[in-house]
Parts: structure tokens; sequence; C-alpha cells
């Protein structure tokens, strides 16, 4: 059975470049072997990301982050099981970003905005948001 987990998080205090780099690397390398597949996105020193695979290997992996120190403040805001992935392509369909990039109004990274939509419980609603502004914004890219 497949499934997705979609998180956000933000950079433990004192987050360089480099931890970004080695992060993505290391997830590249990571997927490819184990079968997850996803994006992340990162903005203002904050993680969002989808990952999406066998329910156990994503879960192994969800897990494994939660104990990463570079990351602080997880929220889940999505776990279900899923049909087909989103992106069977990428192994981590990466992007940086910052305000400035963003359309107006589009999408807005903010702790207070992310808790707000996990306490109503619209999970599905912000994978599609997610997939919708990546795809709007940016080119796809493995």
């Amino acid at each position: 059975m497949l499934s997705t987990i979609v998180y956000v998080s933000s950079a433990a205090p004192g987050f360089q470049q480099e931890e970004l780099n080695d992060i993505l690397t290391s997830a590249r390398r990571n997927n490819a072997f184990s079968g997850v597949t996803g994006m992340l996105l990162f903005a203002e020193g904050n993680f969002f990301q989808v990952l999406e695979g066998p329910d156990k290997i994503v879960e192994e992996t969800f897990s494994r982050i939660k104990l990463d120190s570079r990351h602080t403040g997880i929220i889940m805001l999505l776990r279900t099981a899923i049909e087909e992935r989103s992106f069977p392509d990428w192994t981590m369909g990466f992007r940086k970003t910052d305000k400035s990039e963003l359309p107006s109004g589009v999408f807005e990274l903010t702790r207070e905005n992310l808790q707000s939509v996990e306490k109503k419980g619209v999970g599905l609603d912000v994978l599609t948001l997610m997939k919708t502004f990546y795809r709007m914004v940016y080119p796809y890219e493995a």
C-alpha cells in the first residue's frame, strides 16, 4: 500500500546552507534506494515536504526526520493512503525560495497559517495547494 505524509518544520537555530545541501543529497540517495518520492520546499527558514511511497518506508523516513536535530517544530499536516504518487519521478524535487519570488497571495509559509490548517484537518487540501503552488511558480525539476 502507498501512503503520503506532508509536514512542515523549521530549521534549527544556527542552520547553515551547507546543511540544506546535505539534507537534499542524503534524501535523494536514500529515497532512490528505498522507493520514496516527493518534494521539498524551503522558504524563510521553514521546510514544507511531501513524502510518498510504500507505507512502512514512508513512516520510517518520517521517523528519522523527526529525530534529525536540524528540524524543530515538526507539524504533520497529512498522513493518508494514496492510490498513485503525485511525484513519481522525483526522488526529492526541491526548491529554495524567499518571499520576493512568491506571487502575491499564492502561498504563505507561516507557522500560524499552517497550524490553523492542521487544526481544521484539511490535509488533502494542503497537498493539492502544495502541488498547485509548485507547478504554477516553478518549472518541473528533479
